[in-house]
């Protein structure tokens, strides 16, 4: 392991403590106020966590006539949460990092449960942008998030998040000091503002706002093309950004055993020494139960699904495209894919994906292949 990471991980691990330390002294100021939010005789303590194995065979994706197979560990963590009374959590999660080959924090937060429906979590968690965003890659459709949402360098990092819930809506805002590529620092400032409504049907729309401060340090674009293994398999070049703002809108309409979801995001870069960019993305969900079955939603994002009965069998449809070519550079693509989901009660997933990838601007124009993707996912 080499110094330059030890150097990272203390780095990383040195300002996650500094959250955590900020988040015990508001949890001793707010103990003491009016309100009591620590019941000395009510602690709780749960673990958990998730093994996610998948199987990858494309053809002609990486290049005319050339095919590869592999199996890989998506996701392998294991997550606790600690009660302290009834309005204050401590949430963790330890992830293996494949690339690294350690264990890393992916979450460590306290999470605050304040009266009308107030919440303030502190530490290291997930930015909340758009709905696919914000929901747990072990909830999705997909077995990958849909391409459109890479425009956005929104990684776990130290922050903090304020949420207000109303009767149908959620506001949520949050500051962040995330790293780019080659370690720099940067600001990030994030809201997210979602509609709901339910009677015989359920609907919501959501609407994402982000501003990222990158003083001259270095942007791009990544994108694994919706397949698990290609990590940056699509890069646009470096550049060298001041700010970068964002936007998303997402949209949920579900009747019975059907649901549709569209998701659409815009980028611009700014960028004075080297010409702004406009990004763009948008995608497009169907699901079909098989089964007397339906996905839940909560406060804009997937929850943990259960099946009515024992089982449960979905058919699910996307399509996305990520337009991020610009000024000659970068690239644009599209994928159509068409799966089928098994669920075994709440602990057994298997997700089958057959996908069409498409390049159609940039340095990779005319790549095109098929993948399929084979997912087994176990929680416990």
């Amino acid at each position: 392991m080499s110094n330059n990471f030890n150097r990272d991980r203390r780095r990383e691990l040195s300002t996650v403590g500094r959250f955590a330390i900020s988040s015990l002294i508001l949890c001793a100021t707010a103990a003491r106020a009016d309100v009591q939010l620590l019941d000395t005789d009510d602690f709780g303590f749960s673990v958990g966590g998730a093994v996610l194995e998948d199987y990858t065979r494309s053809q002609d994706l990486i290049a005319k006539g050339y095919d590869f197979e592999q199996w890989s560990t998506r996701r392998a963590s294991v997550e606790a949460k600690l009660e302290f009374g009834k309005r204050i959590n401590l949430e963790l999660e330890l992830a293996w990092d494949e690339d690294e080959q350690v264990f890393a924090w992916r979450d460590a937060y306290l999470d605050f449960d304040l009266p009308d429906r107030w919440r303030i979590a502190a530490g290291k968690m997930k930015q909340n942008f758009g709905l696919t965003g914000s929901s747990s890659l072990k909830n999705l459709l997909t077995l990958e998030r849909p391409m459109a949402g890479e425009l956005l360098n929104l990684e776990r990092a130290p922050g903090v998040y304020v949420e207000k819930g109303f009767d149908n809506a959620l506001a949520e805002v949050g500051y962040f000091r995330a790293e780019n590529d080659d370690g720099d620092i940067i600001n990030s400032y994030i809201g997210r503002f979602v509609l709901s409504g339910e009677g015989d049907d359920y609907w919501h729309t959501g609407l994402s706002l982000s501003s990222q401060d990158y003083n001259g340090s270095n942007y791009r674009v990544k994108s694994r093309a919706e397949t698990s293994v290609l990590s940056n398999f699509l890069e646009s070049e470096k550049i060298k950004a001041d700010r970068v703002d964002s936007w998303g809108g997402d949209a949920v309409w579900q009747r019975d055993r059907l649901s549709l979801i569209g998701e659409v995001n815009g980028t611009r870069v700014i960028s004075p020494l080297e010409g702004d960019r406009h990004y763009d993305g948008v995608s497009a969900q169907l699901s079909w139960f098989l089964t007397p079955d339906q996905h839940r939603f909560d406060d804009g994002k997937f929850s943990s699904f259960r099946p009515a009965g024992t089982h449960a069998v979905e058919l699910v449809g996307s399509w996305g495209m990520l337009d991020a070519f610009s000024k000659g550079d970068g690239f644009q693509a599209n994928s159509t894919s068409l799966g089928v989901n098994y669920y075994y009660g709440r602990k057994i997933k298997l997700m089958g994906e057959l996908s069409w990838f498409e390049t159609t601007q940039g340095e990779y124009q005319g790549n095109e292949g098929m993948t399929m993707q084979i997912r087994m996912q176990y929680r416990f």
